[in-house]
């Protein structure tokens, strides 16, 4: 089996998962109680709070826990607009579904929404994104960092720069770059960042939201008094812990990860080079320095997307689809839209996300995979 959909979810790793149980088992009282089981949970719960504002060059207040990285965008979001309501946002034409659709919920609301084009390798257009600012001094702009389809890295500084230069406040969706980068709030220019654990090897149902201090947003969940008020719900803490093992280990190795999935990444395209596969990068080259480089997505002029997929399937090689399937139709991924991805290979992308797990030899098997059934599929 070969595991490439990692841009999706990441295996949970050893450590990350000991740490999990240790803490379910010897952590179990609710934070918020005040016996002593309570007490020492609630102490953990700090204490692990202020390791990954340390880690972000931020204050444990300023880390809000959530359940998922959607849930830290949706937060940002629309906690921001339940503050603010007559604030103009910006936002990008390939952001995640958190963002985008968060963004469309709200236009629905009334808000003033404007959507930044981006070029054919999916960066965004900054002379747009500063004329907008200008229309709009004190905007609300929410972008995805590191995009999730074709891994297109944004220039975060000078958009930080930007942003406020015309006073306004910047959300970035972080949740692909632990793993690839050291994180800094400060250098950023930041307001707001919103990350999930299993993306860089944490469990699944756990994330956070970084809020500077100071920036006002209503929260979304009323209940308890639980994260600064911002988030009611008794907090997952064994959950909360695995995430911070896996973020300090992702942030500490963040290098090596780099070097091998870049490795793995320009090993995969030199041979399907070799074996004559003939496929269209959908995105940044491989050599842009600024791009995620465990993220590859593939077009296969005239194919179907999903059915290469479940061919891959059958050979235990597992990829994510360059287009988003529901029950009713069969669209193309507005990312790849976006970007002006050629009709004869817009449904036939498949994107293969690798990790620190996976293996040269792995990529031989999906390379041999994937000629078999282009051949089988074109005679």
């Amino acid at each position: 089996m070969a595991y490439f959909d990692n841009a999706a979810t990441t295996k949970i790793h050893p450590n990350v998962l000991k740490a999990y149980q240790e803490t379910a088992i010897h952590y179990y009282g609710n934070p918020s109680s005040l016996h002593e089981e309570g007490i020492k949970a609630k102490k953990l719960l700090n204490q692990t709070k202020r390791a990954i504002a340390e880690r972000i060059n931020a204050k444990r207040q300023e880390i809000i826990f959530t359940a998922s990285g959607t849930e830290a965008n949706n937060l940002a979001i629309k906690g921001w607009y339940f503050h603010a309501p007559k604030t103009h946002f910006i936002t990008s034409n390939i952001e995640h579904h958190a963002t985008k659709k968060t963004m469309q919920f709200l236009q629905t609301l009334g808000a003033s929404v404007s959507w930044l084009d981006v070029d054919y390798d999916g960066y965004i257009n900054l002379t747009q994104l500063e004329k907008t600012l200008q229309l709009h001094p004190g905007a609300f702009v929410s972008l995805i960092a590191g995009n999730n389809e074709i891994g297109t890295m944004q220039p975060l500084e000078t958009i930080g720069k930007l942003v406020k230069k015309y006073k306004g406040y910047l959300h970035l969706d972080m949740v692909q770059l632990p793993t690839s980068q050291s994180i800094d709030t400060q250098t950023l220019q930041v307001d707001m960042l919103s990350f999930s654990a299993h993306k860089f090897h944490g469990p699944r149902g756990v994330g956070f939201l970084y809020l500077k201090e100071g920036t006002g947003i209503k929260r979304l969940i009323d209940g308890g008094s639980q994260e600064f008020e911002r988030r009611s719900g008794t907090e997952n803490l064994a959950g909360i812990v695995a995430m911070n093992v896996a973020f300090q280990d992702a942030q500490d190795h963040s290098q090596a990860y780099i070097g091998h999935v870049q490795d793995l990444a320009e090993y995969f395209l030199n041979r399907l080079d070799e074996e004559q596969v003939h496929y269209r990068l959908n995105g940044p080259s491989l050599r842009d320095s600024n791009r995620l480089p465990g993220i590859v997505n593939l077009g296969f002029k005239n194919m179907d997307g999903g059915e290469l997929a479940f061919e891959l399937n059958r050979h235990l090689i597992y990829v994510s689809l360059g287009s988003a399937c529901n029950a009713e139709s069969i669209e193309p991924s507005h990312v790849l839209q976006a970007i002006k991805t050629p009709e004869d290979y817009l449904n036939g992308s498949l994107r293969f996300s690798f990790s620190k797990d996976n293996t040269f030899e792995e990529v031989d098997q999906a390379v041999r995979a994937l000629k078999t059934i282009l051949q089988n599929e074109r005679e």
